[in-house]
């Protein structure tokens, strides 16, 4: 059990009415000084309790007793390793069961124009439903809300969840500000070089047993961003080069991912992937990263095909996993190995 600051207060009194008793009726304390010590003592304690115990001052005593246990445990409230609170909301003067008419608004972030389409919401600890833009349903005051803004389309704004806690009104706007993509436009350099690799006139010259790096720059036009990254898959012939290798401009690595087969590969038999995740692109800004090709030790790629290496873009966003109840996930490809958005582009680095 946890004391409370009044609790608190109410035995400071009460000992000190116990030692003024003890001293001035007993022979306990028989010496004068000491025993005006031991009066002013518990004269002391009577007032340092009675003040809060009446209510005219508690001393801090009750927002030290939200912090502190009294009872072993000195963490906090909500401090590591304990849950957080849950507010509660001021409910005073509100009738709960006052319906509060409930609109649900996607706004593109740019043009602040309506977003169109539909969206996905659950009130409370319902089923999930499909509403349009702009429409409305009914709920009530202090009920959670959560939507999924977009309802995770394959075009138009990426999809963008949001919750919410309905307040003590009679008209609600739930809204969120969403994001359009846009094609990107890539551009392919080698480490020791600005002009672009364009198969023509500039190419990567490799050999039998080297390690060459292209450098990969993807942009976009302002007002539109890749809001979670791309799942990007580079395809290259594995009997010219050992392997393909995506690091960051600083040499980490980018994560890696599993594999799908979404489209046709571009050499033959011998052609081998290797997927793996880039950031988030926002319009008007730069994303690079790149890329070691080791080539095998007895074969120069070159000549050999030309054996070229493609990259292809698949931008990650919210799908709906029903063969996991329903749950929302981010992903560039679904459950049923759909993708959830087009191909955003593709690069391609040419070898001679």
């Amino acid at each position: 059990m946890q004391l409370n600051w009044l609790t608190w207060a109410m035995l400071i009194t009460l000992g000190g009415l116990l030692a003024l008793v003890v001293v001035q009726l007993t022979g306990f304390v028989s010496k004068g000084k000491t025993r005006k010590v031991w009066t002013w003592i518990s004269v002391g304690l009577l007032v340092a309790g009675g003040i809060p115990a009446l209510g005219i001052y508690d001393y801090g005593f009750s927002a030290l007793n939200n912090k502190v246990s009294f009872t072993g445990s000195t963490l906090a409230v909500g401090g590591e390793g304990e849950p957080q609170p849950v507010p509660t909301p001021d409910i005073t003067g509100c009738n709960l069961g006052d319906p509060v008419t409930v609109t649900v608004s996607g706004i593109d972030k740019y043009t602040q124009s309506a977003s169109g389409g539909t969206h996905r919401y659950k009130l409370g600890g319902g089923v999930y439903t499909t509403i349009a833009d702009a429409s409305t349903f009914t709920g009530s005051p202090y009920k959670s809300l959560y939507v999924l803004f977009g309802n995770a389309s394959t075009t138009g704004e990426f999809s963008t969840p949001k919750t919410f806690t309905l307040p003590c009104e009679s008209v609600f706007t739930a809204s969120a500000e969403m994001i359009d993509n846009s094609t990107i436009t890539t551009y392919e350099y080698e480490t020791d070089d600005t002009d672009d690799i364009d198969g023509l006139t500039e190419n990567i010259t490799i050999g039998a047993d080297e390690t060459k790096t292209a450098i990969v720059k993807l942009t976009s036009t302002k007002k539109s961003e890749f809001t979670y990254g791309f799942l990007a898959v580079v395809d290259f012939n594995k009997v010219a080069f050992d392997s393909a290798v995506p690091m960051d401009m600083s040499g980490n690595l980018h994560p890696t991912a599993q594999g799908y087969n979404l489209y046709d590969l571009i050499g033959s038999a011998n052609s081998t992937t290797k997927w793996f995740v880039l950031p988030p692109l926002i319009g008007g800004q730069d994303l690079l990263y790149k890329i070691d090709f080791e080539s095998d030790t007895a074969v120069n790629p070159g000549p050999a095909g030309p054996q070229n290496a493609t990259i292809r873009y698949y931008p990650i966003n919210y799908y709906i996993d029903e063969t996991a109840g329903g749950i929302e996930k981010l992903g560039a490809i679904d459950e049923d190995g759909a993708l959830t958005r087009p191909s955003a582009g593709t690069s391609v680095i040419f070898f001679q």
